[in-house]
Parts: C-alpha cells; structure tokens; sequence
C-alpha cells in the first residue's frame, strides 16, 4: 500500500474524511526535516482557523461568558499540550514524514504542530459550494504587501 492509499484510509477510518486533495495532508503531515514543500504555511493557517472555530464555539456554548471568562477557555483549547493529546489521540505522529530519527513522531511541539497543519488541510479541502481559497505563494503576498 503507498503512502497516499494509507494515509486515505486512515482519513476515512479515523476521521471520517475523505478530501478532494489529498496532498493538502500530505503536506500537512510533512515536517520541513523531510525536505521539499512542508507543513509550516499550513500549521500557520492551522493556527488562525483554529482559533477561529474555538472563539466561535465558546461564544455559541457560553452566551453569559464575559471575555476573561472566554479569554481562559480557549487558552485552554488551544494551548499546546491539548493539540498534542488530540494528534496522539488522531495517531498522527504514525504518519509523519519527516528526516532523521522516529522521536519526532511522538515529539509534543512536532505533534502539535502536525495538528494545526491537519485542520488547515481539512478547512482547505471544503466542498466546492464554499470553497477556501490556497495557501498563497510567497511570492503572491510579497506582491500583495508592496
């Protein structure tokens, strides 16, 4: 089995997912040790769409919640050894592309880090009623911001 059919079942078996484009999640599961197109633009967006969804789903859960009191909760969601527990949970460590040794795969920073990427890639694999748009190149936002 290549790595693209494992890493499609395990889409389909652990998450219930089956994405239009599975190299989001390769990428996504690619640590920047592995040389090539990595994880990093993905575990950046990661980051921001995870706080959004968690922001949201605080407000929705917790009408009566003042700021402080919803500031808390989503530290709590989003702080690093909770990502780490969801991605060993998930087993993404097992599916880590990356150079050198294997203690990366169970690596607390590397498996959250792998999180993030892996709900990037989820979001940026949506339905084509509601599409999101790609990562940009380094080169599109270098054009954007002069």
């Amino acid at each position: 089995m290549t790595r693209a059919e494992r890493l499609r079942l395990w889409l389909k078996e652990t998450l219930g997912y089956e994405p239009c484009d599975l190299s989001l999640f390769d990428m996504a599961l690619t640590h920047r040790s592995a040389g090539g197109a990595n994880n990093e633009r993905l575990e950046f967006l990661g980051d921001a769409v995870l706080n959004l969804i968690s922001a949201q789903y605080l407000i929705e859960r917790f009408p009566e919640a003042d700021e402080g009191e919803l500031t808390r909760r989503h530290v709590s969601l989003v702080r690093r050894e909770t990502l780490t527990e969801v991605a060993t949970s998930l087993g993404l460590g097992a599916h880590l592309n990356a150079a050198g040794d294997d203690s990366m795969r169970s690596n607390p920073g590397v498996l959250a880090d792998l999180c993030e990427a892996v709900i990037a890639a989820t979001r940026a694999n949506r339905s084509a009623e509601r599409p999101f748009p790609r990562c940009p190149s380094p080169h599109s936002v270098s054009k954007a911001t002069h």
